[in-house]
Formats: structure tokens, sequence, C-alpha cells
């Protein structure tokens, strides 16, 4: 028997189910001067692979400008913050999108006669350095509450905009070369004399899914519209109306994976979060998901990724005059989901963004536990739940990698062979030894004692078959 037990979880067939569990919170920003993240219509980081990349507005040099960070260890570490912005005036709402060595920074610069611009900025070298910044947008009365995406060589970025000289509409434009160079802005919207706020944008291969909050129905406030295209960004649909609750609704965040399109937001009268779907790719939508509760108190400014059948919400809800985040998922493409936890509770914590890449989920968020607003950084690291099927269809998997009353989270279903099971603290010390000669849900073990927060590796030997786990955060709860 071998007792090297890797860092990496063994391959085995098939991987089929995925659980995981919430790090200690990270703080990325150290500065009496205020940091703070954008609005919930775009994201304030993105993921590629290992490395993890930020964006926020800082008042540190006694202006708000834009600062990014990055950290190559999933999070755990990051680099010291690094200004982007140099200007006497505000710059605001900056919002990111990366993919592979391309690093998309777009922003609202204040700069020009003291109207709102959309300014770019991107890294070719994974944010090692940054080109110089340029102006997109070129729009009388301001232009802001930018939000941007990337598929390939194609950076997809849409914004609200009063160049009209009437009331904020939508405007879109793109770049075929990796923000080298952009096409002209172009409106995207039905043209009204009322406002069309907070465009959200997500991108899936060559079809572009956009919402934002509309008041074209004057009278009953504020509703969800959205528009595609399913040509890269070349024409967009006819916008349309896919809320109708009859309430003002706003503060949309919208994310994709393949033919599942889901929004959340915030019906205004009761202050309670939302959600809708569609799983054709934008064909049709759903009636809205109540995700929040139907209480007192307040819920505001929802993010959302989507991962395969996964969907992730996070939204900031009122506490005893404190806001906390709140977080929420589903298993199943939103059909059902599971009961909400209080992921972050420290003193007034709010404007989160959350992404899912598959392998963690990140949410990046401003918080006030330290006196003034700083950025803090969260992750929750998947744990590969094993299936393999045997020769006499015996199955072994990992139900849970929660330890409670020294349950080891180990279900063995049709086995007739004999089971051995080992535990192993990172040390390489066993600290469980077990025999079985039937089938077994769980393992017990009143006197185990389980270290929180520590690594353990385990091996499962079915007859001869050998299987090794490594079981991230094994933890007490």
């Amino acid at each position: 028997m071998k007792n090297n037990f890797e860092f990496l979880l063994i391959l085995i067939l098939c991987i089929k189910y995925l659980y995981s569990e919430w790090y200690p919170d990270t703080r990325v920003t150290n500065d009496f001067a205020a940091s703070y993240t954008s609005l919930n219509n775009t994201k304030s980081l993105a993921i590629s692979g290992d490395t993890i990349h930020a964006v926020w507005v800082d008042e540190r040099d006694g202006n708000p400008e834009i600062y990014y960070a990055r950290s190559f260890d999933k999070g755990e570490t990051w680099e010291s913050p690094r200004r982007l912005t140099y200007n006497d005036s505000l710059s605001l709402y900056p919002a990111i999108a990366v993919k592979d060595s391309f690093v998309h920074i777009v922003w609202s610069d204040f700069r020009d006669d003291g109207a709102g611009e959309i300014y770019y900025k991107r890294s070719r070298d994974y944010g090692e350095t940054f080109e110089s910044e340029r102006r997109i947008t070129y729009a009388p009365l301001g232009s802001g509450w930018a939000s941007v995406a990337v598929w390939n060589s194609t950076v997809h970025i849409v914004w609200d905009d009063a160049r009209n000289y009437i009331d904020y509409q939508i405007y879109y434009t793109r770049s075929l070369d990796n923000g080298e160079s952009f096409e002209p802005e172009r409106q995207i919207t039905t043209p009204t004399n009322l406002a069309q706020l907070g465009p959200s944008i997500c991108v899936w291969d060559s079809i572009v899914h956009i919402v934002w909050y509309d008041l074209r129905e004057f009278n009953t406030g504020y509703k969800i519209y959205y528009t595609r295209s399913l040509n890269n960004g070349e024409s967009f649909e006819q916008d349309r109306k896919i809320t109708y609750i009859n309430s003002d609704i706003r503060y949309c965040s919208i994310s994709c994976y393949d033919s599942l399109v889901g929004v959340v937001y915030v019906d205004l009268n009761t202050n309670t979060v939302y959600f809708s779907r569609s799983v054709n790719r934008g064909v049709s939508w759903t009636s809205p998901t109540l995700l929040g509760d139907m209480d007192e108190k307040e819920e505001w400014e929802p993010s959302i990724s989507i991962y395969k059948n996964y969907i992730r919400a996070i939204w900031e809800e009122k506490h005893n005059n404190k806001f906390y985040l709140i977080y929420k998922y589903s298993e199943n493409k939103g059909l059902y989901w599971k009961p909400e936890t209080i992921l972050v509770s420290a003193d007034n914590s709010y404007g989160a963004s959350i992404v899912d890449d598959g392998k963690k989920v990140c949410v990046l968020w401003t918080d006030t536990r330290d006196w003034n607003e700083e950025i803090y950084f969260k992750k929750n690291v998947y744990v590969n739940v094993m299936e393999k099927s045997l020769k006499n269809k015996t199955n072994i998997f990992l139900s849970s990698v929660y330890v409670r009353d020294g349950v080891i989270p180990l279900k063995i279903i049709n086995s007739n062979k004999p089971l051995k099971i080992y535990l192993f603290n990172k040390y390489g010390k066993c600290v469980l030894n077990k025999k079985y000669f039937a089938d077994v849900s769980c393992i017990f073990d009143k006197s185990l004692k389980i270290i929180p927060d520590e690594i353990y590796f385990l091996k499962v030997l079915v007859g001869r078959d050998e299987y090794k786990f490594k079981v991230f955060k094994l933890r007490e709860e």
C-alpha cells in the first residue's frame, strides 16, 4: 500500500457531483481612505485560471481613482493595489473582463467638461502592465454605468448615454481585435423620452445578452428590458420587457452559460430580490422567482453568476441597521433554490460581485468593518464529489465535506467487498482506521478529533480497489 497522498485529487472516470465550502474573508485594501466596488450591473472581479483580477474606486490619493489588484493563488494572497487613472476629476464605476492574457477595464470618467464619459484600459500581459487609457464615448450630457464582457477576441461594452439631449438610453460598442480598436458606438434600444439605466451584459459564443431597467411604462415604474444579438453584436433584436411585476423594478444583473440565461433584480415596492431565467438563449423568459424574503428587510444590488446548471446569487440585506451579504444558489438551472445563507455579517457589507468559473466561486465587495470602506474577497473552492462504477456496480462517492459529531462523509452503495477506511492529516498521521464488511452509509467515530480549516486525505479500499481523495476545509459545523 502506498502512503503517498498528493495535493491533487485522483482522476476518476466521472465527476458527477460538486460540493464546496466558503473560505475566510480576505482583506484586499488597507488604507484610511475609502475604497469601494461598482454597482451590481457589472463585475468588479474576473477569473482566469488561478489568477483573480479586481478593480474598484479608491480615494487614497484625495480623489476617486480606479485601482486594480490581482492574486496568483486563487485569492489566498494579493499584490499591492495599483492606481490606473491619473486626473483631477472623478473616475467611477469600473468594470472588468478577462480572457487569456488580456485584461479589459472600463469606467466612467469626468475629466471631459465635467460630463461622465466611458474610458477603456487594457493589459496584454495578464495585468502585469497596462496601456494608456482611451476615451470610448463622446456624449454631451454624459455616459455612465458601463458593463463589459469578452468572448475570444471580441470585447463588448454597454452603458447608458444621454447624448441626444433626452434621458439616458442604452448604447453599445465592440472590439473585434482584443481592444486594439473599437467600432463607433450605437444606440441599441428603442428611443424613448424616459430613462433606460444600469445595463448589464453577458456573452456566450456569438450570442450577446443585455438587460437594463427602463421607465417607458412611466405610470407603473421601471421594468427590466432585454435585447440580444445572435451575430456577435453586429445587430440586435427589438428590445422587449421580461418582467411583468406590477411594481418598480431596478438594479438588474445578468449571467449566461450556453442556452441558460439568468437575471436578478430588485422590486423596489417591497425591497425584495427576484430572479428570471431563459433556458432557450433568451427566446422566452419565466415568471419571476422570489429569492429574498417578503419581510421588512431591505434588499439591494443583487449579482448573479452561472456555470453549467449552477446559478449563484448574492445581494445585500439590512439586518439591525447594518447590511449583510446574503448568498443563495440553485443546482438545477434555477428551478429550485437552496435556502439563503448570511455569507458576510460584518458591519455594512455591500456592492458584491460574484463569479463562478467551475472550480471556485469568488466574491468581491465593500466592507466597513475596519471603520472605513475597504475591499474584501471571499472564495468557495469546489470539492470534487466522485462516483465510479465498478464491475460489481459498486458506487463510491463523497456526499459532503462536513464533519458533525465525528461523521465522516463517505457513502458506499451496493458493495459486497470488504471496506477499509483511512483518514490522514496533513502531516501524514492516520487519525482514523476502520474496517467494514457490509454496505456503509456513514462512518462514525465520536472520539475523532477534527481540526477546523485543516486539509485531510481520505483513502478507501474496496477489495483491492484503492481510492484517494483530498478533502478541503474539513471542519466541525
